[in-house]
């Protein structure tokens, strides 16, 4: 984890980035439906993580849940760190752009396996946005068969 005293003009804030890490990763091994230790060695592999730990990026200052964001969207931009992700046995959204210049986002499971496939969008940004509402739409959500359906 942290091996040194994390200082914001001459305040000790080390207490506070861990207790935001622990909320953080908390939040991910929810939404992931993962055990809290996976969802910690996810995270510490990305630049969100790096980026908590820099005093100065102020990001320890924000909600947990905006770091989660920042977190998710890391995966959407579909970086260098995304291939670090994978054998992390993570669910992760993938955002690309087709050979229209359209883009669209893939769920992919924990196995790799395709899930979910978004529809198309006009710029990147979208697309991302997307990830995100459909992340936080499934939270919860009920399954229903097609006898329900109808009714």
């Amino acid at each position: 984890m942290l091996s040194n005293q994390l200082m914001y003009r001459n305040q000790d804030v080390t207490l506070d980035v861990i207790t935001k890490i622990e909320h953080v990763v908390r939040i991910i091994a929810e939404q992931q439906n993962i055990p809290f230790d996976d969802a910690y060695r996810s995270f510490i592999a990305t630049r969100t993580y790096e980026a908590l730990q820099n005093t100065e990026s102020l990001m320890w200052a924000e909600s947990a849940e905006y770091i989660v964001d920042r977190y998710f969207e890391e995966f959407a931009k579909g970086g260098p760190d995304l291939e670090s992700h994978a054998d992390a046995g993570v669910a992760r959204f993938e955002v690309f752009q087709d050979k229209g210049g359209k883009f669209h986002f893939r769920l992919k499971a924990r196995n790799g396996q395709v899930v979910a496939f978004g529809e198309s969008y006009e710029t990147k940004s979208a697309a991302i946005k997307a990830c995100g509402i459909v992340q936080r739409a499934a939270t919860g959500a009920r399954v229903l068969d097609e006898a329900h359906l109808s009714a």
